[in-house]
């Protein structure tokens, strides 16, 4: 277990962690590492732990959050005790209602939304101006809604960076109706969303005064080949502004990104 006198259990899924309000606070979302711990897979485990690394001394981070994490409330707060910016990690669950992969991915399932939901009513109480972030592992499905709306030349979805990547424009998003994002934009709290699972798509996009974000993924051994794919590798630095402004940028690994999207806006207006 992580040990750190600014971080605090409250109870068995709360923490509270001390931040400095007027210093900026960055957060490094790491996803798909996909280690094989074999013998097969060291030489490309190697290479994802020496990846980590490097992200982590290029961008200094604060705090560390992986997306494929258990249900948890962490509450960034001052030293007076005020709750800056709470920090919600679900579980998106890996396969459908029996949990077998012919299910086709899971989502967010209800009970975790209530949760959720709960758990911020009761932060937005005590500061209705509160805006927190989301942390899990499957893109919500209206990430893929927001992608083909902005195709169609939507000027309410606003492009922020990144690409999709994957083969046919893939989305891995469950066929099961989900209902946290819907229940998101009503609560108004949660203001920026970030996943992983397509390891190709770095895609960030804004939707219904949501913020949802493609982690860049580390992999080396999850698909075929994907070890010699640069465009897609390294992760993204969030970092909370002393004035309480948040910034989302990638941290590639390697010299070019990809910004390969349809239905973004160029400078002369053109789509």
């Amino acid at each position: 277990m992580y040990s750190d006198n600014r971080l605090q259990q409250i109870n068995e899924d709360t923490f509270t962690f001390a931040i400095r309000k007027d210093e900026d606070f960055r957060i490094l979302q790491l996803t798909d590492l996909h280690l094989g711990f074999g013998w097969l897979s060291r030489s490309k485990d190697t290479l994802a732990m020496d990846a980590v690394r490097q992200l982590i001394e290029r961008s200094k981070p604060d705090m560390l959050v992986l997306t494929g994490v258990g249900n948890f409330l962490i509450e960034l707060m001052d030293d007076a005790g005020e709750v800056l910016l709470p920090l919600v990690l679900l579980d998106s669950n890996m396969y459908g209602e029996d949990g077998w992969f012919f299910s086709g991915f899971d989502r967010i399932r209800d009970d975790q939304v209530e949760w959720c939901m709960q758990r911020l009513d009761a932060l937005k109480e005590q500061n209705p101006a509160l805006k927190a972030m989301a942390f899990f592992h499957m893109p919500p499905r209206e990430f893929k809604e927001a992608y083909e709306k902005m195709k169609l030349g939507d000027h309410s979805v606003i492009y922020q960076h990144g690409s999709i990547a994957e083969k046919d424009e893939y989305f891995g998003i469950s066929k099961y109706e989900g209902t946290f994002f819907a229940r998101a934009v009503d609560q108004d709290m949660i203001k920026w969303m970030f996943c992983g699972h397509d390891h190709l798509n770095t895609l960030s996009l804004t939707y219904q005064g949501i913020q949802m974000t493609y982690g860049m993924s580390i992999d080396y051994l999850g698909y075929k080949d994907i070890a010699k794919s640069t465009i897609q590798r390294g992760g993204t630095l969030i970092t909370r502004k002393a004035d309480g402004s948040v910034e989302i940028g990638m941290v590639p690994l390697g010299s070019v990104v990809s910004t390969r999207v349809r239905g973004v806006q160029n400078d002369s207006g053109d789509k």
